[in-house]
């Protein structure tokens, strides 16, 4: 397979985010590198490098853990490139079992170096993320 650029992986992510979660999943699979650098802003414990097939067994688990929560569970996304990065600016939606709407933005920062995204720098609004957290909490 030919080297993809980071234009290229961006094009294919972006179409599986409008697909929905298992196909921006199925996406993943295909382009992350062997080992990935995960961080969140702010900083999270869990920040660190990762094998691949734990981030998409977590990505699996969250996947599975927000159609619990959010039955009508979605996710949107305009997907950038410039150079070696990707930019995904993204939108979690659902609806919570209390009835409360939840509408959090978020950013994804990636890194593709020799075809395979390689980096992942996370940001999500606390404060608007805070009721699906609650609502983890409570199961």
């Amino acid at each position: 397979m030919k080297e993809a650029m980071a234009a290229e992986v961006a094009g294919e992510l972006e179409q599986a985010f409008a697909q929905g979660p298992a196909a921006t999943q199925e996406a993943m699979r295909q382009w992350l590198g062997p080992e990935v650098e995960l961080r969140h802003e702010p900083a999270e414990p869990a920040d660190g490098f990762y094998p691949a097939d734990v981030l998409l067994q977590a990505l699996s688990q969250r996947l599975a853990l927000f159609t619990r929560l959010m039955p009508d569970y979605s996710e949107s996304a305009v997907v950038t490139s410039e150079g070696a990065q990707i930019v995904v600016d993204l939108v979690i939606r659902g609806t919570l079992s209390d009835g409360s709407r939840i509408d959090i933005p978020g950013r994804d920062r990636l890194t593709v170096r020799e075809g395979r995204i390689v980096a992942m720098l996370s940001a999500f609004d606390a404060e608007r993320m805070r009721p699906l957290v609650e609502a983890v909490r409570a199961l």
